[in-house]
């Protein structure tokens, strides 16, 4: 009968274990602030953008290249924009919007000012 009970009492410290790690889990996930890349690269509102340069691109290969374009700004906070479908990327002085336009099937950087 002794074991019987040690075995409970095992198996309630490994449930308390595993409620401890699902807790300290939820508060890391979700009280966790938000990276770098993700707060800092939105520009405000009334910045406005001028066309630095575009490539003829069919919109479906230039959605497909975005990821490989965003290594080319490391260094860089960096934030997807779906929405826009570009991304922006911002250092301390300057801010870039690279963005697949498809109505033109161009592929866009924009400066902005």
């Amino acid at each position: 009968m002794i074991k019987h009970y040690s075995l409970i009492i095992d198996t309630m410290e490994y449930i308390n274990l595993l409620i401890l790690t699902l807790i300290i889990f939820i508060v890391v996930f979700v009280f966790y602030p938000k990276s770098a890349d993700e707060s800092t690269a939105k520009p405000d509102s009334n910045i406005n953008f001028t066309i630095r340069s575009s490539f003829d691109l069919k919109y479906d290969d230039c959605i497909k290249r975005l990821p490989a374009l965003k290594e080319d700004f490391e260094g860089y906070a960096t934030s997807f924009n779906k929405e826009m479908d570009g991304f922006y990327a911002k250092n301390n002085s300057d801010l870039y919007y690279v963005r697949c336009n498809k109505l033109l099937n161009k592929l866009e950087y924009k400066q902005g000012k």
